[in-house]
């Protein structure tokens, strides 16, 4: 008997390397976890193909993410050979092109099992074969196993039956992706909402990558193909009354934020100006404090009309000044504002650990306000504050109730002098479940990867193989970030603008 998972557990990476080279992927960039091919899974000619055929070096697992998803080598072979509708005997072809590369050398076992499988064919007394549901069905691969010749079934009647393989056990088996799978499906074409029970469960349970893959797919079909970038000013920092823990800019704790003062427009002007030589789609004035009142306010009104005197149609306006009254809002609208600004944080249940200054509700109540009078709203919040699975899946459904138009998605930086200093920083694979979660709950709006994308590395790359599908570019209120040519770059090699 062919062991299918010692052949896939013996393949080494120069095995994998020489056998891409082999069908034609000479082309290749090899990375610390996996190695990255020209997609030519699905492309027959791959002179202007990407590299977006990613081989991962511990699961042995093949993903392409332009079209094909997540394939083991067997899996991998038989794409690439009906992309070029080449007639194949998958077990003779496929693992001939297997066994000839990898450190796995069992050919004399093969040839005899080759042997095995020509002489005996059982065409009498066929067994009668269950038929599972087309759901279960389409998620598992679709081989003629040599074992099963042996016992009498046909490729005709697996062809009849509509039969699928796990190439890891002999027998039809439920596929552990097959849920998810189903749930990424149902979502985009019965545009399905998910209960809080099945976040729950995918996020806990469901494969890094697989729960990924289908994020991106998600992302794919129900949102905008380029990918949109904003960008922040500073317009009043530090000194402010409320006790968010994680605040650099709060009263409350001893942080190296320095004050600054309300911004003037002529240094408004300056920096809208460099926004939009850098091809910033978006921008918000963001003052600290609870909000913004008096001549601070009438300040950063002027400030806005003289970006529409200059900048009129050139870049869309946002505004993030903190909790504010209808009346307020509608002015901002009258002076060119679009969008306004308000994160709830977190959970309505873990808000109080986390500022006890204002409530959970005076945010909603500025958020409704925003949206009775017109105003997009762009509300998201930080992960990485202590918060459970659970207050992260709740506050992803508050957001979502909201029906807000953009979710920024922030990684909590633990800052020097507030209460949430020496947090741990979340790991780059929780990171990356979290944002293909929200992707689940939220399949068609805008998330926004924000501060802390810079640890996940490549300017948070993988985040947008994940679920996210924005950015906000250039620094944030009181840490760095990248420039607005490094994230051009990395939507265009991604394919998102």
């Amino acid at each position: 008997m062919i062991d299918y998972k010692g052949i896939i557990d013996k393949l080494n990476i120069e095995a994998i390397i020489e056998l891409m080279k082999n069908l034609g992927a000479e082309d290749y960039i090899e990375k610390d976890t996996y190695i990255q091919f020209q997609t030519i899974c699905h492309n027959e000619d791959i002179t202007d193909a990407s590299h977006k055929l990613y081989f991962y070096k511990e699961s042995k697992l093949f993903v392409c993410y332009t079209e094909c998803g997540t394939m083991n080598i067997f899996q991998f072979l038989k794409t690439y050979y009906e992309t070029r509708n080449i007639q194949y005997n998958w077990y003779n072809d496929i693992y001939k092109v297997i066994l000839s590369c990898s450190s796995y050398k069992k050919l004399n076992d093969f040839n005899i099992q080759l042997e095995k499988i020509s002489t005996r064919f059982i065409k009498n007394n066929m067994p009668e074969l269950p038929i599972y549901n087309d759901t279960v069905l389409k998620t598992f691969i679709k081989f003629y196993p040599p074992e099963w010749l042996e016992d009498g079934i046909s490729e005709n009647a697996m062809d009849k039956f509509n039969i699928r393989f796990s190439i890891f056990q002999n027998k039809i088996e439920e596929n552990k992706k097959k849920k998810i799978i189903a749930l990424k499906e149902k979502i985009i074409q019965e545009k399905y909402e998910i209960t809080k029970e099945e976040a729950l469960n995918i996020y806990k349970n469901e494969p890094t990558e697989i729960l990924c893959q289908c994020a991106l797919e998600i992302t794919k079909s129900e949102c905008s193909v380029k990918a949109e970038l904003c960008s922040v000013i500073n317009a009043k920092q530090g000194k402010c009354s409320e006790n968010c823990k994680y605040c650099a800019q709060s009263a409350h704790w001893k942080t190296s934020c320095t004050p600054k003062q309300v911004i003037t427009p002529e240094e408004t002007l300056t920096s809208i100006k460099k926004a939009v030589e850098n091809h910033i789609d978006r921008i918000s004035l963001v003052t600290a404090g609870r909000s913004l009142s008096g001549k601070e306010f009438e300040t950063i009104l002027e400030c806005y009309k003289k970006i529409n005197e200059k900048f009129c149609g050139k870049i869309d306006l946002c505004a993030s000044l903190g909790i504010l009254s209808k009346e307020q809002l509608k002015l901002l609208k009258e002076n060119s504002v679009t969008r306004y600004h308000h994160n709830i944080e977190t959970s309505r249940n873990n808000f109080p650990f986390i500022c006890t200054t204002h409530t959970y509700d005076e945010r909603i109540k500025t958020i409704m306000a925003a949206k009775e009078i017109g105003l997009e709203i762009c509300s998201g919040g930080i992960i990485g504050m202590g918060e459970s699975y659970e207050d992260r899946i709740d506050f992803a459904f508050e957001i979502k109730n909201l029906k807000v138009q953009s979710v920024p998605i922030n990684i909590l930086m633990p800052i020097k002098g507030t209460p949430f200093e020496n947090l741990q920083v979340l790991s780059n694979e929780e990171i990356l479940r979290t944002f293909a979660v929200f992707r689940f709950i939220m399949p068609s709006q805008v998330i926004r990867c924000a501060a802390g994308r810079k640890n996940l590395g490549n300017n948070g790359e993988k985040a947008f193989l994940s679920g996210a599908n924005a950015l906000i570019s250039g620094d944030f209120l009181t840490t760095s970030g990248s420039t607005s040519e490094e994230d051009i770059n990395m939507l265009k090699k991604l394919g998102l603008y």
